[in-house]
């Protein structure tokens, strides 16, 4: 029996025909992977499978929904609740820019934005309705309730209840997305990239609760990256390359087949990566006893930590455990780095320095940082607006910096994409434009949040290479966060861990 179907479909997304001539069938005893390196087609199958984009050719059908009263379409409009739900980075993206109004928000604690991940796990968020409406029905309410008690409990999202969205790291983050998801009670569910962004020890959970979800019956499709990260009760898999399906069939026949990521070429500008003067030894970040609290809540506990110029940190530790909190000491404008002695570039903050004087210095890049553009931002302008340290279009103001930001995106190998709009370009594409950005000023010190997340292998080789070039050539000192040690550039010489806001180790790498 076929659960659903797309019969030589080709989709059609920014004018453009996709995925052209793809046949694909998935029976209702079988769970897919669907594999593929960065800009393979992934994402874009996934939202068409759920009906986000045009069905240009061919037909696509879900026959598990057929015969449904409630779908008069299945593929276009508002899916009833025991559908299709789709988990994705985008998801996280536009709840990100939902709930917060400017870009320190997320620190100030004491300031009224955002819901609460109880308000966001309710009835009336997760369905999308209005607090005023009466018109409800009772059943549907009651079933909300029994699946969002159900998705809490699998999740381990109980201590995050009162907390606000934008208080969350991007691991909690991921797993409030995935519970509203789970709350709707999907028959067939979509995860676009589902392990990245977490801890070894939630990845690990999150196949036993996905496990236990097909096992209820609950048709379950995951894209990933790396062939590594499909569970052992996937029975099948997809592989797409260049978008465009190359196989399709059993797990176990399509791994053995799979070729190795291709390593892409570092493109070497001369003077590309030279930095200003430096001062090796001098200390560029001072945090001591730093406390950081939300309410009830300690995100920081006594926090000690030198980074001088010329050591260069992997900043690790499980989601929740303060490393977003203690970034956003040195990156952003945190209210309580003035409560606290923080000292920046041998200034204590709160002695008259700005923030765009310290922007000068830090090259940043992290997750959330495409929120602050526009969709339609070219790729250039995004990596040119790192001379102003601004979040948004501003681009390059000169000749010379037009060509540095060029230069840039040519060292990455993405210079293609120099005038395209961002939102015509991959996750990992981004992620790679805003790397660029950090690094197009020459920064004294350069923050790198989870740069390899979502990359496949030969990106993640790319980025790897870049960083240690750019310390070479004269990037003062580097703090690097990531979940995954293999992502860690040759340059690293210093761990901080965290664990539940405190310090765990501190010094050389061991």
């Amino acid at each position: 029996m076929t659960f659903f179907s797309l019969e030589t479909v080709t989709f059609r997304h920014a004018g453009r025909p996709l995925l052209a001539g793809t046949t694909w069938r998935v029976g209702a005893d079988e769970h897919w992977a669907v594999l593929g390196p960065n800009g393979s087609g992934k994402s874009l199958l996934l939202r068409g499978v759920a009906g986000g984009l045009v069905v240009s050719a061919g037909q696509l059908r879900h026959q598990f929904l057929e015969g449904d009263a409630r779908c008069r379409d299945s593929v276009f409009g508002v899916l009833p609740r025991q559908s299709i739900e789709l988990v994705s980075p985008e998801l996280a993206r536009r709840l990100t820019a939902r709930e917060r109004s400017f870009h320190q928000v997320r620190w100030h604690a004491t300031a009224d934005h955002g819901r609460d991940v109880a308000e966001l796990l309710s009835y009336e968020s997760v369905e999308g309705l209005s607090a005023f409406r009466v018109d409800r029905d009772p059943s549907e309410r009651a079933a909300h309730e029994t699946c969002r008690a159900t998705a809490i409990a699998r999740l381990g999202l109980e201590p995050l209840l009162d907390r606000r969205w934008l208080e969350l790291s991007n691991g909690e983050q991921r797993k409030l997305i995935l519970a509203r998801a789970l709350c709707r009670a999907p028959r067939l569910l979509l995860l676009d990239d589902p392990f990245t962004g977490l801890d070894a020890g939630f990845r690990a959970h999150l196949c036993e609760v996905l496990a236990a979800l097909a096992a209820d019956g609950v048709k379950v499709v995951l894209a990933t990256r790396r062939a590594e990260e499909i569970p052992d009760w996937i029975t099948h898999v997809l592989r797409l390359e260049s978008v465009r399906v190359i196989e399709a069939g059993p797990k176990t026949t399509i791994l053995a087949r799979a070729p190795a990521s291709a390593d892409k070429a570092l493109h070497r500008e001369r003077g590309v990566l030279n930095a200003p003067d430096r001062r090796p030894g001098e200390p560029l970040v001072e945090l001591r006893a730093v406390r950081v609290q939300y309410g009830g809540k300690v995100i920081l506990d006594r926090v000690d930590w030198t980074v001088r110029d010329g050591e260069h940190w992997a900043l690790v530790g499980p989601n929740g455990a303060g490393k977003s909190a203690l970034l956003s000491l040195i990156i952003g404008d945190h209210p309580l780095a003035y409560a606290n002695d923080v000292y920046l570039f041998g200034r204590r903050r709160g002695s008259g320095e700005s923030i765009w004087d310290l922007r000068r210095r830090i090259g940043w890049m992290g997750p959330e940082l495409d929120v602050h553009f526009p969709a339609r931002t070219h790729c250039l302008d995004a990596v040119g607006s790192g001379f102003a340290g601004q979040l948004g279009p501003g681009g390059a103001r000169s000749t010379e910096e037009r060509e540095r930001a060029r230069a840039l995106l040519q060292l990455l190998a993405i210079d293609s994409l120099a005038d395209q709009p961002l939102a015509t370009i991959s996750d990992a594409e981004r992620r790679l434009v805003f790397i660029a950005r950090a690094l197009v000023h020459r920064p004294s010190l350069l923050v790198l949040d989870e740069p390899c997340q979502g990359l496949d292998a030969a990106h993640v080789r790319l980025v790897q290479r870049a960083v240690d070039r750019a310390v070479d050539h004269g990037v003062g000192s580097l703090i690097y966060v990531t979940h995954e040690p293999d992502e860690l550039p040759d340059c690293v010489s210093h761990t901080l861990r965290l664990a539940a806001g405190r310090v765990t180790h501190s010094g050389a790498c061991v």
